[in-house]
């Protein structure tokens, strides 16, 4: 038996190290969604929010009603809170997808549901009332940072449209995509692919998405459907005006009445089963960053999908932050045009949710940080013999990070060993934080950020903790911190600018240069710039300076605060200014100066300010 002296951190985790989970997530990825939802942590939160996801969805499909406009569904989350994982399951439940072994995703994630707990419970209903409904629905998930190009740039719908037409198996190029449907209600498409590679030498997959393929398109479309296309050259002209519509007129209303045509179509193929068409995008908070335009667009794309569709096209979309967040960003000058367009997106949104750090915490502790039975006590031991040092380290720091991070105690302590309890919170929100609003959806997971940092410690022996270094470079293991899309633009000017905002000079607080020492000549001036006396009268311009940055950053924390709304809770006083040219002769000229400058104080005292002496 291992004992306490040789026990090591990986002895402790029952997890197999060499086994590294999945830490990426891609909505559109399949060939992993088996592992997706079997590694799932379902905790209740996640259980009740994926409810309130399907709920609207199955409902829509209730017969004898079901219309709605309140077709979005927003969900966001910190730095590697699993919201693309969420976002991607919650499409697949929905299209029950198939996901081999004669299985489905719902039946694969019924494995997963707690008997007796009510949203657990909730969800075994909603799964039978879309069998009893027939629910078809057809899933279209994809990364919208991937997928927009510089055609759809005023026309966010065209992106939708091509990930549709994509996910189809058809052309990215739409008019070769709507010329395969023509072809495919025709009985002919399966000709025309075989008659396309007989003419080009090259198979239709491969040349799919490449306009250039347009003349050799238009030959075979003449050779196959002669009664709507009786040349090829009309049907060469056919596709090059459909390229330019596409391209110059072809707006929001022109791409939801084409994806109301498919589901007509298919509806009557399938006959009185309800068919609906979900969307997951992928970081549209991402994509939508500070530009009002790209968010009007999201606007108009949910409204018009909510008066046309009615309940029938669903658009499930993710960000980091919130919808409320995500306008507020764009820095919209007029704040009533602010408001009216946060109140327009969340009529539509109305299913809008969060996933907070605290739920990344009980996934790690579930995939990750599972204990061995036979090292709990050696653990317990541990906090037993350590008990107020370790409080003393594992108290949770005061940051306002917006979390209530848990305390030091010897059950938490056990379960998140050899993390501190509150660090992987803490770390999470510190993450969320850093990051700007333009952010790749390959980023890493929590779930990855903890592995690595375990696996650094995992041979060393028990008693050692992750330290935030570790946890910092785990997180930053592909360098993106350097990256513009990590801290945004925004980000990155920040850091630039922030000697000029925080000083006003754009200097460092003190320059110090190295002196040159070649002679006996250099080496007495250094002593002279380096001696004792120099140096304290540096060190006394380095403090004023310093009190100038403290000022400066509690007038900035301060404007903030009241830009956003919220009463400013610090106030910067400085006596140097206040009584700077003051003179005073008796005692009712010290008086008539401090009395109302006390005054002052008291009422921000007394209105529940901190007054911060600078």
């Amino acid at each position: 038996m291992t004992t306490m002296t040789t026990l090591t951190v990986r002895d402790t985790i029952e997890r197999d190290l060499a086994d590294e989970p999945q830490t990426i997530v891609r909505v559109y990825e399949t060939s992993k969604l088996r592992t997706d939802l079997v590694e799932y942590v379902l905790t209740d939160q996640l259980a009740r929010e994926f409810a309130k996801v399907l709920e609207r969805v199955v409902d829509s499909a209730r017969p004898a009603g079901g219309e709605t406009d309140k077709v979005g569904v927003w969900v966001s989350g910190f730095f590697g809170s699993g919201k693309s994982h969420f976002a991607k399951l919650a499409g697949h439940l929905l299209a029950d997808t198939d996901v081999g072994g004669g299985e489905t995703a719902r039946e694969l994630f019924s494995r997963l549901l707690h008997p007796g707990r009510t949203a657990d419970e909730r969800l075994r209903e909603l799964f039978q009332q879309a069998k009893t409904y027939r629910l078809d629905c057809h899933l279209v998930a994809f990364d919208i940072m991937a997928q927009h190009s510089a055609i759809a740039e005023r026309n966010v719908g065209l992106t939708f449209l091509r990930a549709f037409y994509e996910s189809l198996g058809l052309s990215k190029v739409i008019a070769f995509a709507e010329r395969e449907l023509e072809l495919g209600a025709a009985g002919k498409h399966q000709t025309f692919v075989e008659l396309f590679e007989q003419k080009s030498g090259v198979p239709w997959e491969e040349e799919k998405d490449l306009a250039s393929s347009s003349a050799l398109v238009a030959e075979c479309l003449a050779e196959l459907m002669p009664e709507r296309y009786r040349t090829t050259e009309l049907a060469h002209q056919s596709l090059e005006l459909a390229m330019r519509e596409v391209e110059g007129h072809l707006n929001i209303d022109g791409v939801v009445d084409r994806l109301l045509r498919w589901l007509d179509a298919r509806q009557r193929q399938a006959g009185h089963a309800p068919h609906r068409l979900v969307f997951v995008a992928d970081e549209v908070g991402a994509w939508a960053g500070r530009n009002q335009d790209r968010i009007e667009q999201i606007r108009a794309l949910i409204e018009t999908l909510a008066t046309k569709g009615q309940g029938r096209i669903w658009l499930i979309a993710t960000s980091q932050e919130r919808l409320s967040a995500v306008v507020q960003n764009a820095s919209i000058a007029d704040n009533r045009t602010a408001q009216q367009l946060l109140q327009r997106l969340e009529a539509r949104f109305q299913t809008n949710m969060h996933l907070e750090s605290s739920e990344v915490g009980t996934v790690i502790e579930d995939r990750i940080l599972r204990k061995r039975p036979t090292a709990v006590p050696a653990l317990g031991q541990l906090w037993d013999q350590h008990q107020q040092q370790l409080r003393d380290v594992a108290e949770p720091p005061g940051l306002e990070l917006g979390a209530n991070y848990p305390r030091a105690d010897r059950e938490p302590f056990v379960k998140d060993y050899p993390f501190l309890p509150y660090q992987l919170q803490a770390a999470a929100d510190i993450f969320g934080g850093m990051r700007g609003v333009r952010i790749s959806s390959g980023a890493r997971s929590m779930i990855g950020v903890a592995f690595d940092a375990l696996r650094t410690l995992a041979d060393r022996p028990v008693g050692n903790v992750v330290s935030w270094d570790q946890i910092f470079d785990s997180a930053n293991r592909d360098n993106e911190f350097a990256d513009e899309q990590y801290l945004g633009s925004q980000g990155l000017e920040y850091i630039r600018s922030a000697d000029r905002d925080v000083l006003g000079e754009g200097k460092p607080l003190q320059e110090v240069s190295l002196p040159e020492l070649r002679d006996e000549q250099q080496l007495l001036a250094a002593n002279a710039e380096y001696s004792i006396a120099h140096m304290r009268t540096a060190l006394a311009a380095i403090e004023s300076q310093v009190a100038q940055a403290r000022a400066r950053v509690i007038e900035l924390y301060t404007a903030k605060q009241e830009r956003e709304g919220a009463t400013a809770k610090v106030v910067a006083w400085r006596p140097a200014e206040a009584f700077a040219g003051k003179r005073f002769a008796t005692e009712a000229d010290v008086d008539a100066v401090f009395d109302p400058e006390k005054e002052r104080l008291k009422a921000l005292v007394r209105d529940g300010k901190t007054v911060q002496v600078v």
